[in-house]
């Protein structure tokens, strides 16, 4: 099966309580877990655009904690695109496949901010590489 194919939106939950909220991203009984290996959180400058990087082996579940982003994945078996826009207002977060290429803007006034859990440690020969100019997109 493709894996473009295989990138699934999803909801978190949001508690709401009297003194705030409680987001509940992610436990390891969802269905989109795949396992544990870091969370990190990405910040990006007012329209910062960072493509295009695919992971070989990871499988990452990406929230907007901060802000609003546009989240763009390419198959380069059949060149097409597929793109979300998440921000922190809505409770949806996006569970991604290893082997999709994926690039991302911010697309807020301010700085956004994006958290990834991954199901394995970050490794740099595990991922590919391609300047925003190799994948034909207007952003």
């Amino acid at each position: 099966m493709n894996n473009f194919k295989m990138i699934k939106l999803f909801n978190y939950k949001v508690i709401k309580k009297s003194k705030g909220k409680i987001f509940k991203y992610l436990t390891k009984k969802d269905k989109i877990f795949k396992g544990f290996g870091e969370v990190y959180i990405s910040v990006l400058a007012k329209k910062e655009i960072r493509a295009w990087k695919k992971n070989k082996k990871a499988f990452m579940n990406l929230f907007v904690i901060k802000g609003k982003v546009k989240f763009v994945f390419f198959d380069d078996k059949s060149s097409k695109f597929k793109y979300f826009i998440l921000n922190q207002n809505k409770s949806f977060g996006l569970a991604v496949p290893p082997k999709n290429w994926y690039g991302f803007k911010n697309l807020s006034k301010n700085k956004s901010e994006i958290m990834n859990i991954l199901n394995i440690t970050h490794n740099t020969k595990d991922i590919n590489n391609k300047k925003i100019n190799e994948i034909n997109f207007k952003w």
